[in-house]
């Protein structure tokens, strides 16, 4: 990747010895040359084929199902109330039975943050993936369509 960034002009003036008007003219020209490559390579851009996509999305389903297998488990080892039993009948085992209901809360609600961004992404990628393949069929039928009608 590091071979298709834009090289960058060499600054007239060594670094330290820009100053005033003359060091801010230069930085500019620079800003400029740099703004003009990025724009002459179009920016950045990130593309998916079909079955890219279609392995990305396999990939976030994976970890969709990865997290609802961990709420589960986080369930079933410490169930949804407030009442975790302490190890002892003292304050230090109370201490750590407290902890351990925050701590398990914690996780918990981090696991739901968690499963929600992936069902939003899963549903977006899906969504992408859907008009694309739907796309390419509707142009697919217009190329035959129009392909048959020069043939008659």
């Amino acid at each position: 990747m590091a071979d298709q960034l834009p090289q960058l002009p060499e600054l007239p003036l060594a670094l330290g010895a820009i100053t005033g008007i003359s060091g801010l003219a230069a930085i500019v020209q620079v800003a400029e040359e740099i703004a003009h490559e990025v724009q002459v390579m179009g920016g950045g851009k990130y593309a998916f084929h079909p079955e890219e996509l279609r392995s990305v999305l396999a990939q976030w389903k994976a970890l969709q199902q990865t997290v609802e297998h961990a709420q589960g488990h986080v369930h079933a080892k410490a169930p949804h109330n407030s009442t975790v039993l302490a190890p002892g009948n003292e304050n230090a085992s109370d201490s750590v039975a407290s902890a351990a209901h925050t701590t398990n809360t914690a996780y918990q609600t981090y696991l739901k943050s968690m499963q929600a961004y992936i069902n939003g992404y899963v549903t977006d990628l899906q969504g992408v993936l859907d008009n694309y393949m739907g796309t390419e069929s509707n142009n697919a039928g217009l190329a035959t369509g129009a392909q048959n009608s020069l043939q008659a």
